[in-house]
């Protein structure tokens, strides 16, 4: 089972000190700074608890932090990495822009560049073409 399938069958929540106690999927829409915040807390609270041993078994709690921490990171995670791609889709979109523009700004220039005997033809064609 998943950590979001584990967070989900237990109800997990997370207390937060902007938003206070919350579900698993605030956490989506929960500032960056603030879920790291909450991301090093439960890292902090499960080094302060654990105790190595190799006879004892974690307890509950340690369970739970454990796995708010993996929820926590895993979020973080993949925001991040969804930031990331909307950074080099905004980037290829803004690259293919200005590709298009200097195509634009090329032909302008190569018409430009035409005589004007060239450009009568052409004109003349052109309204040919339209009364057909």
């Amino acid at each position: 089972m998943n950590i979001f399938q584990q967070a989900a069958k237990t109800s997990l929540r997370f207390n937060t000190t902007m938003s206070g106690r919350i579900a698993v999927e605030d956490l989506w829409t929960l500032p960056l700074t603030e879920l790291d915040k909450l991301a090093i807390s439960y890292k902090k609270e499960l080094e302060s608890t654990n105790t190595e041993s190799f006879i004892k078994t974690s307890t509950t709690k340690n369970k739970i932090l454990q796995l708010q921490f993996d929820v926590c990171f895993a979020v973080i995670q993949i925001r991040l990495e969804d930031a990331k791609k909307a950074r080099t889709a905004k980037e290829r979109k803004e690259l293919r822009s200005k590709i298009m523009e200097t195509i634009a700004n090329k032909k302008d220039t190569a018409m430009q560049a035409k005589s004007l005997k060239s450009l009568e033809k052409m004109l003349e064609e052109a309204e040919a073409e339209e009364e057909e």
